[in-house]
């Protein structure tokens, strides 16, 4: 259907509720690209920020198990003793949880390998410390120094270094997400204002050819009113249009006409 032949009214209702309909559209695809954005954003941050917590907890509980088994290697009440052995005991089940938890979050090579270098240096301080109550049972105490400040003070001291390099390269992995979900908010409101120029270059369009067909059908009827109120009647006018404007100009050209006939018959 040409525009040509729609009624004036149907014309602007039909622009108007197109208008609104693009608007509609625009809004709902702006805001869903800008809320998916922003969830998903904030779901990496969340976890990496989880996972730093479970590496800080991770780090704490090593040191403190640590500090324990010093403890433990130059007490001599037996009680005591199996005090301190049974709270590392638990402590380590933990950070065996913890070292579960974190794991299962790890998304970059990274992290993996930063994972993978605490792994190995928690299995070695772990095997020195299952030596530990064999050493300090044989009752030498120059045996059982030698042991803690040749072996297991440096591999403790390893295990330390790896779990903050780990907690380190958490904490990078996290300021790049928030980085990436800054930018990503940007990227969004790019293409939120790219949407508002192409609705605005949509409603520029809709309007300039709504205005047309009114505007230039309104001159020619204009004009073909003077040129009849001049006294030419020669003229024939446009007859191919369906809408109000089609009708006034027919309605203009079958008065021509029988004015024609009129001034012939004198």
């Amino acid at each position: 259907m040409k525009l040509d032949d729609l009624r004036v009214a149907h014309k602007l209702w039909g622009v108007v509720l197109g208008l609104l309909v693009v608007l509609s559209l625009a809004a709902g695809f702006t805001l869903y690209q800008l809320g998916s954005v922003m969830n998903h954003a904030l779901k990496e941050v969340e976890a990496h920020e989880l996972s730093i917590t479970r590496s800080t907890r991770w780090l704490g509980l090593t040191e403190t198990v640590i500090e324990r088994t010093m403890a433990f290697i130059y007490i001599d009440d037996p009680v005591a003793a199996k005090s301190i052995s049974q709270r590392s005991t638990a402590d380590s089940a933990k950070i065996t949880e913890l070292q579960g938890q974190i794991k299962a979050a790890i998304t970059t090579e990274a992290e993996k390998q930063a994972f993978e270098t605490v792994f190995k240096t928690r299995a070695s301080a772990l095997a020195l410390l299952k030596k530990l109550p064999e050493i300090k049972a044989q009752g030498d105490p120059a045996a059982t120094h030698r042991f803690t400040t040749q072996e297991f003070e440096p591999a403790a001291g390893i295990l330390i270094g790896a779990l903050q390099d780990f907690l380190k390269v958490e904490q990078a992995e996290l300021a790049r997400v928030k980085q990436a979900a800054e930018e990503a908010k940007q990227q969004a409101a790019l293409l939120s204002s790219l949407t508002a120029l192409g609705v605005f270059g949509i409603a520029v369009f809709l309007t300039y050819r709504l205005v047309r067909s009114i505007t230039i059908p309104l001159h020619r009827t204009v004009a073909a009113a003077k040129v009849i109120s001049a006294g030419d009647l020669s003229q024939n006018l446009e007859r191919n249009r369906k809408d109000e404007f089609g009708e006034l100009l027919q309605s203009f050209d079958d008065m021509s006409q029988r004015l024609r006939t009129l001034v012939s018959e004198v």
